[in-house]
This record gives C-alpha cells, structure tokens and sequence, in this order.
C-alpha cells in the first residue's frame, strides 16, 4: 500500500517528456500457452525494534497472554492439488527455549523450536519453509502461528511471512498481476475475468521502461496477446 522511496523524472528546457513505448503482440500461431502464473501474499509489520538499534524490525508478537494470531488471505483463482510455499521469520526474544506451530485452515503444517536468545543476542531467528499441496475448500488462507511453550518467560515476534501459489490468469476487481514462464520460446496469453472490455496490459519487467502491449486480442472480458 506504501513506498519508502519515490521517484521522479524532470524535463526541462521546453523537451518533451519520456513516454511510454508499445511492444506489439506476436500474435503467433504456434507459441506456448501460458494459462497461470505465480502469485505471492505477504504480510510484514515493522514496529518493534527488538535490539534497540539497527534496520531490523519485527512486528507481532506471541507471548504468554497473546498465544496465537490469525492471518486471513485469499488466493482467489489458486490451482486446485497444487504446492503452496509458506516462507516465514520469527524470533524468540526470551531465554527459554521456545516451540511454535504453523496451522493452515486449521491443520498443523509445520512445528519447530528455538533456543533462547543470550546475553550477545537481543533475540534468536529462524528463517524456514513449508511446502504443502493445496486442499482449501474456499480458495483462502487462514495461516496461524501457535506459541505452544509453556515457560512463563517465553516470547515470540513475527518478522514477516510469504506465501507463494501458482493461479489461472483471472482478473481480482479488474486488476491482474502475472509472471512469463522461463522460457525463451513465444509465449502466448489469454487474460480472463476482467469487468469488460477496456483492458490495459503492461510489461513492466523493467520499471524504468515499462511499454503498453499493443495490437493484441479484445473480445469481451478476455486479452489475448
């Protein structure tokens, strides 16, 4: 929703401005259907500064009133039996061990431990994954963290999480980010799901340079370049 950094390009002297270029569909015969594409939800909250100095902040926490927190995303248009990946940091900023567990709409897809912090350390980290095929009956996520430890002293901050699934190429509230497979063939795309007919699709591959995809395939609420 935010930007730590802006940027900003100025003419002057009476020239015209940098405009965007149009890149032309191929509109090949013979190209490789591309029909989904990766897709990512994150959540990441810097708030809490656990050293008291430095870049490295974390956000929620878990501890002995707060036991566990709840995070609710959907990941409209997932593939049904495909792999989600979930990459998450936490930090135990107690000096106990600590045990955590990693629910998925309610089905235990990851437990682990870790050691307590000591007195060269604000805080241990972990940094892990999780690979798990998708079953969600609803096309959401309900991802939540357990602290399971039962040390009175026991404390855990989330640093941040990712998930990462792959999703047909449908359009949420008209808007529809996707991923060109690696390949060095001709690849062909067929945009779904839009509100109707006045589509825009960029490359934005390179953010500098960022062209508009002309002379492509309009028909009804599909793009087709």
């Amino acid at each position: 929703p935010y930007s730590k950094k802006n940027y900003y390009w100025l003419t002057f002297g009476g020239e015209t401005g940098k405009r965007m270029e149009e890149k032309s569909s191929l509109n090949n015969q013979d190209a490789y259907v591309q029909s989904n594409t990766f897709a990512y939800k994150s959540y990441d909250k810097d708030s809490v500064n656990i050293a008291k100095g430095g870049r490295d902040y974390y956000g929620d926490p878990l501890n002995s009133s707060t036991k566990n927190r709840t995070y609710i995303n959907s990941l409209s248009g997932i593939l049904p039996s495909s792999t989600i990946t979930y990459i998450f940091k936490v930090a135990n900023t107690s000096t106990s061990l600590i045990t955590f567990r990693l629910d998925e709409s309610g089905t235990s897809i990851y437990s682990g431990s870790i050691y307590g912090k000591t007195d060269y350390f604000s805080g241990k980290v972990l940094k892990t994954s999780v690979n798990v095929t998708n079953n969600l009956s609803d096309e959401r996520s309900t991802l939540k963290f357990v602290l399971t430890s039962t040390a009175t002293d026991a404390e855990m901050y989330l640093d941040y999480f990712e998930i990462a699934y792959r999703k047909y190429l449908n359009a949420v509230s008209d808007n529809l980010i996707f991923f060109s497979k690696d390949t060095s063939a001709v690849i062909s795309y067929t945009l779904s799901n839009f509100s109707n007919s006045s589509i825009k699709t960029f490359d934005i591959t390179d953010f500098a340079n960022v062209a508009i995809i002309s002379n492509a395939s309009i028909s009804g609420s599909q793009f087709t370049f």
